[in-house]
């Protein structure tokens, strides 16, 4: 897994920046762009919205940004860092490895959607559970439902994880 490496944005330029060059899901000019903004604007600071950078290795030129992670906090506010319940929203490149090393950085529990993947598998042994998040309709944009649906707990020491 040591291809893919995350870093968390502080500010909502790199997002933006990598979001116009992939030309998906949020990039500048999309209907979807201003509403991605107002949600950062809103729940960044109060820590209800991440973003992580995604980088991969790339020959001879080094790591290169290559997507990022969004994910909303569906427990409520008040909850101890450690024990906080994050909700993966979005995922690109579509790979279970850059949400894996997300879970590794942030502290609490990351739970995301078995989303279709190549690399699936690698969370077959993670736990399953049936939920559904009506906090997420608080965010002016989202992509995830809030109603119920199957959830993966990403638990790194769980997933089978290549070298």
């Amino acid at each position: 897994m040591s291809d893919y490496t995350v870093t968390e944005a502080t500010e909502w330029e790199p997002i933006d920046q990598i979001a116009r060059e992939l030309g998906k899901c949020i990039p500048g000019g999309a209907p979807n762009h201003e509403k991605a903004k107002r949600t950062w604007d809103i729940f960044y600071e109060q820590g209800q919205v991440k973003y992580f950078l995604v980088a991969k290795e790339v020959e001879g030129v080094g790591q290169r940004t290559c997507g990022y992670v969004r994910l909303f906090m569906v427990s409520p506010p008040t909850t101890p860092k450690d024990q906080q319940a994050w909700t993966v929203d979005y995922v690109c490149p579509s790979s279970f490895r850059s949400v894996i090393k997300v879970a590794e950085a942030l502290e609490g529990t990351v739970m995301a959607k078995l989303f279709t993947a190549g690399d699936s598998d690698m969370v077959a042994d993670c736990p399953k559970l049936y939920v559904g998040w009506p906090r997420l309709d608080m965010f002016p944009y989202h992509v995830q439902g809030s109603g119920e649906s199957s959830y993966v707990v990403i638990v790194p020491a769980l997933a089978k994880v290549e070298a």
